[in-house]
């Protein structure tokens, strides 16, 4: 009996290293505008799941991670998400940079009860969405707090009012929102609003025609192609009457610093938000995690958009910590396991309960800081 036993262990332990890998799904732009952040989130979700599988997996098995390009289009963010939930051996999806893009898919998500985790997109409906029960968890920035950031460092720095910049989509419009509760708390006046589409060649017109109407200082809401015409026509703008910018974090989710040129980015006062920078890590398991980062995909000091990689690095663990405290795959055992959760010390910070049921935030206002490029191209933190 006992040389039986041991046999039948040997197979379940030789089916489970041959059986198909657990599965976690990414869905971002990973070769258009925000590739820089597609491609930091899959790094960082690559890091973590290494770290996994040199322990064993999650329940015992391996786990690999599956790729799909949506390219910043909200229909092929659909079409990836219906190719990803046929997968019995999905674990999650992994969300990308564009807001557009989550909300477009949060009903099939929430139709097909998938497990679904936000590492950067900022818009609040995204996790406040009104879906009962909520799959979608945010390890990220949240638009209705991070209004009060941004416009908070606008009148430090002196600003009487500002003036908003905003890409006409699900994005744009949750920034208004939020910006203009913000700027009521703060008796910080809005001066007015500049809606822009995706793809705009008039940008500088706009700049040309707030800066003729007094605007001293501009809060901005844009991804890289935008943020880029934007920041080379305000240092175009005479030294006189150049405005100061205080920038959402979506211009350095794409090549923002290589299409700017130095010279031109130190004549602008620009401020973005962010959680962290590459140079200084909040935690020692954030300093291993830069370690492990220049090990596997080299130095890269002046990567801006290592939020994606820390904020995604600590999600796969978050996720794989819920499936072992469930104890199951199941996506509604795991979305529960995930709202319970206990202590865990990663690379943004020691989240002593990530999740709530009422609460899929794991990072609050008091984890934004606002940073600046110094003069050799780098972010740093502003004081």
């Amino acid at each position: 009996m006992n040389r039986l036993i041991f046999t039948f262990s040997l197979w379940l332990l030789a089916y489970g290293a041959c059986a198909a890998p657990w599965v976690i799904g990414l869905d971002a732009d990973l070769s258009s505008v925000s590739k820089a952040g597609g491609i930091a989130i899959s790094q960082g979700a690559e890091l973590a799941i290494t770290e996994i599988n040199a322990k064993g997996g999650i329940l015992g098995q391996q786990v690999a991670l599956v790729t799909k390009d949506h390219r910043g289009n909200p229909a092929r963010g659909i079409a990836n998400i219906k190719s990803l939930s046929k997968n019995p051996k999905l674990l999650g999806v992994i969300g990308g940079v564009h807001t557009p893009v989550a909300l477009a898919e949060l009903a099939l998500i929430h139709e097909k009860s998938i497990i679904y985790l936000d590492p950067w997109a900022a818009g609040t409906p995204v996790i406040r969405n009104g879906y009962q029960p909520n799959f979608a968890f945010r390890l990220s920035v949240r638009d209705e707090w991070a209004a009060g950031t941004i416009l908070s460092k606008a009148k430090n720095e002196g600003c009487p009012s500002v003036t908003l910049f905003l890409e006409q989509t699900g994005w744009g419009r949750s920034n208004e929102k939020s910006m203009t509760k913000a700027s009521i708390a703060l008796d910080l006046p809005i001066k007015g609003i500049e809606w822009f589409h995706w793809n705009s060649k008039i940008l500088h017109k706009l700049i040309t025609k707030t800066v003729n109407d007094g605007t001293q200082c501009i809060a901005l809401v844009a991804n890289t192609p935008e943020g880029t015409q934007i920041i080379n026509a305000v240092a175009n703008v005479d030294k006189s009457k150049r405005p100061k910018v205080f920038s959402h974090w979506g211009i350095v989710g794409g090549d923002f610093t290589q299409k700017v040129k130095l010279a031109q980015l130190v004549k602008v006062d620009l401020y973005f938000l962010n959680t962290l920078t590459f140079h200084t890590p909040k935690t020692t398991m954030g300093t291993l995690l830069k370690k492990s980062f220049e090990k596997k995909f080299g130095t890269q000091p002046a990567h801006e958009a290592f939020n994606g990689v820390a904020h995604a690095y600590d999600l796969v663990h978050l996720l794989a910590l819920a499936i072992e405290q469930a104890g199951s795959a199941d996506s509604a055992k795991v979305r529960s396991a995930l709202e319970t959760l206990g202590t865990y010390k990663g690379a943004m910070k020691t989240y002593k309960k990530p999740f709530t049921a009422d609460q899929h935030e794991a990072l609050d206002a008091s984890d934004y800081i606002m940073l600046k490029f110094n003069k050799q191209g780098f972010s740093e933190i502003s004081k």
